[in-house]
């Protein structure tokens, strides 16, 4: 395992910040088992995630992918999502945790 420091300058370290909350809204392109939405809809759920995560944290990057979970009656169920991250300091993250879980149905 290689691991590294980055090194800066004073002026560098003056202009750098670090966020070093990771967090992760999984956008499903489904409703119920299997059941595939609108690509209007789709966009309309990951629009809204992601204006939301820039509104409390500053900023989203957006990754399309391929998820999946069991499901007791069709086995594993695998669906298209985008994962919408966004990076925050400890203490905002803190702040809006409980929102955020509230905001994302959980």
């Amino acid at each position: 395992m290689v691991t590294s420091t980055l090194k800066l300058t004073a002026r560098q370290k003056a202009r750098s910040f670090h966020l070093p909350v990771e967090q992760a809204v999984y956008v499903p392109s489904t409703k119920g088992v299997n059941k595939k939405i609108s690509p209007m809809e789709m966009r309309k759920r990951v629009n809204e995630v992601k204006r939301y995560l820039s509104n409390k944290f500053g900023g989203f990057t957006a990754i399309k992918g391929q998820g999946g979970y069991y499901s007791k009656g069709k086995g594993v169920v695998q669906e298209k999502v985008v994962k919408v991250v966004s990076f925050a300091e400890e203490d905002k993250f803190k702040k809006n945790q409980t929102k955020l879980i509230k905001q994302n149905g959980t």
